[in-house]
């Protein structure tokens, strides 16, 4: 791992993927289609925040769309529901590619909270599971702390693995 953190293999039952995380960092099961993960409490920006964790979040949904190029219309739509919903949108970098035997797309953005006016960075992934099937991860970051979590996301990321469900 880049980020020269300790990690630990966490396996989600619900969702059936298995990642590695950092072993200070807490999980929450948010319901039976998402969990997320909180990193250790930081100090910024106090005098707004009781307590700043950076977060990733992990969701599996089922997709509305259908077709050949299902995937591939589907990220538009994401993309374009970013564009048009946040606030000083900005993508940075984005890439198509493979995790595992999973189609993957992957995006670097920013936008600014319109109350606080302060700028997140975020990096989000879609990974196809099935011909319906999206699992969406997003992990978001204050500006002053993207140069210490942005390569441990990525560490993460790429750590994803989707564990075949057993057929009973």
């Amino acid at each position: 791992m880049s980020s020269g953190i300790k990690m630990v293999s966490y396996y989600n039952e619900k969702l059936y993927l298995s990642i590695l995380a950092p072993e200070e960092w807490e999980g929450q099961q948010v319901n039976d289609q998402a969990f997320r993960l909180l990193g250790e409490v930081e100090k910024i920006h106090e005098d707004f925040f009781e307590e700043y964790r950076v977060n990733m979040s992990f969701e599996k949904r089922k997709g509305t769309i259908s077709g050949e190029n299902w995937f591939k219309t589907f990220v538009e739509k994401n993309n374009e529901a970013m564009r048009t919903t946040y606030a000083q949108y900005e993508l940075l970098e984005e890439e198509n590619f493979t995790l595992d035997i999973n189609s993957a797309y992957r995006k670097l953005y920013t936008w600014v909270e319109p109350e606080t006016k302060f700028k997140i960075y975020q990096e989000q992934v879609l990974i196809t599971d099935s011909i319906d099937t999206v699992y969406v991860v997003t992990a978001s970051v204050l500006e002053g702390l993207e140069k210490k979590y942005l390569p441990l996301f990525v560490d993460v990321i790429k750590s994803i693995r989707i564990i075949p469900q057993k057929i009973t």
